[in-house]
C-alpha cells in the first residue's frame, strides 16, 4: 500500500505567515553566535547571512509547502524549459527539471546522499555551518521512503561495503561534497569505498563549502563559481 501524498492543510497555509520571522530569528541568532565565537561557516559574512536563511526555510517548512507545482511551473519559466511532469504508478507526480531524453555518457556522475540516521562527530562539528539540519533530514527520510522501513544497501549507500560495488557499470565515477556538509566523512567514506573497486573514481571535499553549493550560488546570489561547481566542472569538461 503506498503512502499518503502531502497534502496542504489550513495550517500549512497559515503557518507560512510566521516562516518570515522564524527566517529573521535564525539569521540574527546565527549572526550574533557566529560573530561571538568567529566562525562563520564560509568565507564572507553575507554567504553566512544567505545559508541561514536557506537552512531557516528549509527547518520551517512542510515537506507539502514544499513541493508545490506553482513553484515548479516559475522555475520553469524562468531556467526557459518546457514544463513536463510524469504520474508513477503510485499515484505520485513527479516533475523533469530541463529535457526529459535520457543521453547516455562516458563519465558517470553520483550525487550520493548516504546516512539515514543523523548524529556522530562530524555531523555535530558542521551541524551549524550547514544548510541542512537532524529535523529535515528525518523528515526527508519519512518522505522518500514512505511505509517501507528497511535499510538497505540502495537506499542508505554507505551501508554497502567495497564488494558490493564490484561490476558497476559506471566506467567513471565523481563524488563531490561540501566540507562543511553535515555527512561530509560519511561521503568520503563512501566514495573511498566505490574507488576500491573502481580506481577511475575521483572523491573532492571542497573546503568551507555547504550541502550542493555548486549549485547554490547562481540561485542565491553568491559567488559564481565556487569550489564544487569547479571542481565538478573541470571533472566533466575533461572526459570530452
Amino acid at each position: 500500500m503506498s503512502p499518503p501524498k502531502p497534502q496542504i492543510t489550513f495550517w500549512d497555509k497559515a503557518s507560512l505567515v510566521l516562516v518570515p520571522f522564524k527566517i529573521i530569528f535564525s539569521i540574527a541568532y546565527g549572526s550574533i553566535r557566529a560573530f561571538i565565537t568567529g566562525d562563520l561557516g564560509g568565507r564572507t559574512f553575507y554567504k553566512r547571512t544567505v545559508l541561514l536563511a536557506l537552512r531557516a526555510v528549509i527547518a520551517h517548512t512542510t515537506t507539502a509547502q514544499k513541493h508545490d507545482e506553482t513553484t515548479y511551473l516559475q522555475f520553469a519559466k524562468k531556467e526557459g524549459f518546457t514544463p513536463a511532469a510524469v504520474t508513477l504508478p503510485d499515484g505520485t507526480k513527479a516533475f523533469w527539471t530541463g529535457s526529459p531524453k535520457h543521453h547516455p555518457l562516458h563519465a558517470r556522475y553520483v550525487c550520493a546522499g548516504v546516512p539515514r540516521r543523523t548524529g556522530g562527530e562530524g555531523f555535530e562539528r558542521n551541524q551549524r555551518k550547514d544548510v541542512l539540519d537532524s529535523a529535515a533530514l528525518h523528515a526527508w527520510a519519512a518522505a522518500y521512503l514512505g511505509d517501507f522501513d528497511r535499510r538497505d544497501n540502495y537506499n542508505e549507500p554507505i551501508r554497502a561495503p567495497a564488494d558490493w560495488w564490484r561490476g558497476s557499470r559506471a566506467e567513471e565515477v565523481y563524488v563531490g561534497v561540501g566540507g562543511n556538509e553535515v555527512f561530509a566523512e560519511a561521503v568520503v567514506t563512501l566514495g573511498g569505498r566505490i574507488k576500491e573497486r573502481n580506481p577511475r573514481t575521483k572523491v573532492v571535499v571542497s573546503k568551507g563549502e555547504a550541502h550542493c553549493e555548486a549549485i547554490m550560488n547562481f540561485e542565491l546570489g553568491l559567488e559564481e563559481k565556487g569550489k564544487q561547481f569547479q571542481a565538478m566542472q573541470a571533472w566533466f569538461l575533461s572526459r570530452f
